[in-house]
């Protein structure tokens, strides 16, 4: 996220154009990372964030940090995050759903990444928001993305 936002700065907008930009359990402070989209403002791909409320690893990291919330942490079911996700011009993924090879469950993202056929087709459709921007919960079961709001309870995360 720093070298995209210095290269914002240096306006080397013809390299960020090129990029798509996945973070996949991002241990950033939720602060910074809010200045940094400022600066680095909606991309094209939007860029986005893969993200699990139970992720031990970050829950650590955010104790250490005197409890600023880490951004691979956020919970897609709160309003101000989909709010959020839309303005900067975000995809806020949540992947909980997804069974985790390791007990701090930190490595989810391994998970999704053998579902990339699936989200390629995604990719292809658009979701629920303008330009594919907002909060959604990755569906392990159905293979989907949808609106938190769509799903009622949310996804349970697995024992």
């Amino acid at each position: 996220m720093e070298a995209v936002r210095q290269l914002k700065l240096e306006g080397r907008t013809d390299v960020v154009s090129r990029l798509k930009i996945i973070l996949a359990a991002p241990d950033i402070d939720a602060d910074v990372f809010r200045a940094q989209l400022a600066v680095i403002r909606k991309l094209s791909p939007p860029l986005t964030l893969l993200v699990s409320t139970d992720d031990r690893a970050l829950a650590v990291s955010s104790l250490v940090d005197a409890d600023h919330p880490r951004v691979g942490r956020l919970d897609v079911s709160d309003p101000k995050i989909s709010e959020a996700a839309k303005r900067y011009g975000v995809q806020v993924i949540d992947i909980s759903s997804l069974a985790s090879t390791d007990p701090l469950r930190h490595r989810r993202y391994a998970s999704f990444a053998s579902l990339y056929p699936q989200l390629q087709s995604l990719e292809r459709r658009p979701l629920a928001t303008a330009g594919g921007v907002g909060a959604f919960v990755f569906d392990a079961a159905g293979a989907t993305v949808s609106s938190p709001f769509r799903l009622a309870s949310g996804v349970v995360a697995p024992p």
